[in-house]
């Protein structure tokens, strides 16, 4: 089995792993959204970044709003350069403007802020 098969295996089991979680009762769906995040890492890994970002997106919806402020950072700076990476302009530019227009920013999103414009600038 090549590496990114393994990687692959891993990101769809561990996504499955995370539908168990949703479905439990009652429902545990910050494991459930921590297991997303480790199944669009695998994805990632294996070169499968719509799959990756499918999980990212998902993750979101359950992290946004609730004051985990580095974990959202983390999933919403990914999904905007896999949004990037996927051609989706759109996508990433919603994704970054969601993070520099929360008031608790961090030093990590501004750092990604300044790289992302030196990305596009180059």
């Amino acid at each position: 089995m090549l590496f990114y098969e393994a990687d692959l295996n891993s990101g769809l089991l561990l996504e499955q792993g995370a539908h168990c979680y949703v479905r439990m009762d009652p429902p545990s769906l910050r494991k459930y959204a921590f297991h997303l995040v480790l199944a669009g890492h695998r994805y990632s890994k294996a070169g499968q970044r719509k799959h990756a970002l499918r999980c990212y997106n998902n993750a979101w919806d359950i992290f946004k709003g609730k004051g985990w402020t580095l974990a959202g950072n983390h999933i919403g700076f990914t999904i905007g350069r896999h949004s990037y990476n996927v051609r989706d302009i759109e996508g990433a530019y919603n994704a970054y403007q969601s993070l520099l227009t929360r008031e608790e920013n961090t030093v990590h999103v501004q750092c990604s802020q300044i790289l992302f414009q030196k990305g596009i600038q180059d």
